[in-house]
């Protein structure tokens, strides 16, 4: 009778573990992950369906077959090398490979292994929990793979460029802003060093940090604002500094600086240079203009000498008895003269525009201080015909019947 309660406690026990066993093979298998259980030598020994669903093969195809075929051979490797590292004192890990989808594809999983140990401590199976993890593994991929070049572009930029958090932490810092002002991400971990030691003026950093903050508020994300500022360099060197700084939505700050220093120099350097011409021209004005007077004042005083000093002379000669000869010089050595004065004359001529050849010479004469007497024996003429050249020469300057002294007016016109 106690043998028959016995076999009857038995048979309930193991009853109840099969119907344990059935549950959790439900649970297991209406589970969305994918769970499979292997021996150590990666031989399967179990997989739910979602497993054979993912790889579109049944149990059949699948148990007693080992995973690794399932999985690129460049990545046989490193899992491979995960598995080896298991204990009983660290009995889980998680890991990530490519696995080949029946398509041919490449895509990624995630797992959370369990290694299994008997009593005595030996590695019997491994248990493997895991889902699909492509479109983040490919994500972050897109992520990295931008990074990539975007610290390609910065590395390769002309200009410093650095972004910051928004709690003011410096994330991140070109070659060529080390290079322009000397400093490191070691050397400004924060905003706040970066102010202290490229402002190290109180007043000056007062100023800039306010504008900075003013700016902050007022601009949203991506607009984009110009700030020019002096820096002090690591090697104390001054330099002056275009800053474009560019909100981003994650609230980082993105910024780039253009260093004028050089170009403000060269300015400066260019500014003295055209001071300089510009003296040196006024110089040369004033020069030419004095050796315009010069020549003007020299011009004027060979005409009027040789019309005072020879030309009488030489009228007076023609109304003397002279033989052939004597008139043949005569005429020559007047043509020469006129020669040699002709070009003072047609220069001075422009001052009395409008006048005939005999007014001008007239009025030359006039302004030389010359009688109408002695300008009628100069010319060989009568003193009436001087007269009216006079009257015509002030009815052409418009000073006729004006209590105006032509001397003194054709002197001003010099």
């Amino acid at each position: 009778k106690e043998l028959e309660s016995e076999a009857i406690r038995r048979q309930k026990a193991e009853e109840a573990l099969r119907k344990s066993e059935a549950r959790y093979r439900a649970v297991v298998q209406d589970q969305t992950e994918l769970i499979c259980r292997f021996t150590p030598d990666g031989t399967l020994t179990f997989v739910n369906d979602s497993y054979c669903r993912y790889f579109s093969k049944t149990p059949e195809e699948l148990l007693g077959q080992k995973f690794m075929p399932l999985i690129p051979e460049e990545d046989h490797k490193q899992v491979e090398n995960h598995f080896t590292s298991f204990s009983r004192e660290n009995p889980v890990a998680e890991q990530e490979h490519s696995v080949i989808a029946p398509n041919g594809d490449i895509r990624w999983q995630g797992w959370i292994n369990r290694a299994i140990f008997d009593a005595h401590g030996t590695l019997v199976e491994f248990q493997s929990v895991g889902r699909d993890v492509s479109e983040r593994k490919w994500a972050e991929e897109a992520l990295q793979e931008s990074e990539k070049r975007f610290r390609q572009m910065a590395e390769l930029s002309p200009f410093p460029i650095s972004i910051s958090s928004s709690d003011g932490r410096y994330l991140y810092s070109n070659k060529k802003f080390s290079e322009v002002f000397g400093y490191t991400l070691e050397d400004i971990p924060t905003a706040r060093d970066w102010f202290h030691k490229a402002y190290p003026d109180p007043e000056y950093r007062r100023k800039v940090m306010s504008v900075w903050k003013s700016d902050l508020e007022k601009f949203g994300a991506y607009e984009v604002r110009l700030r020019q500022f002096s820096v002090i360099c690591k090697d104390g060197t001054l330099r002056e500094i275009v800053f474009r700084l560019v909100s981003l939505d994650d609230g980082n700050q993105f910024i780039t600086y253009e260093d004028l220093t050089e170009h403000m120099r060269a300015e400066g350097e260019l500014k003295k240079h055209r001071e300089h011409l510009e003296e040196t021209n006024t110089a040369l004005r004033v020069l030419l203009k004095s050796r315009e007077e010069d020549k003007s004042e020299l011009e004027e005083k060979v005409l009027s000498n040789v019309k005072a000093l020879v030309l009488p002379y030489l009228e007076k000669l023609k109304m003397t008895s002279l033989d052939a000869n004597q008139i043949s010089y005569m005429s020559i050595l007047e043509s020469n003269l006129n020669d040699i004065i002709s070009p003072f004359s047609r220069r001075l001529s422009s001052k009395y525009l409008g006048l005939t050849p005999t007014e001008i010479r007239v009025a030359n004469l006039v302004k030389d201080g010359k009688t109408t007497k002695e300008i009628a024996e100069f010319m060989n003429v009568s003193d009436k015909t001087v007269q009216t050249h006079r009257d015509n020469i002030r009815k052409k300057f418009g000073i006729k019947h004006k209590k105006t002294n032509l001397r003194t007016y054709l002197s001003s016109l010099q």
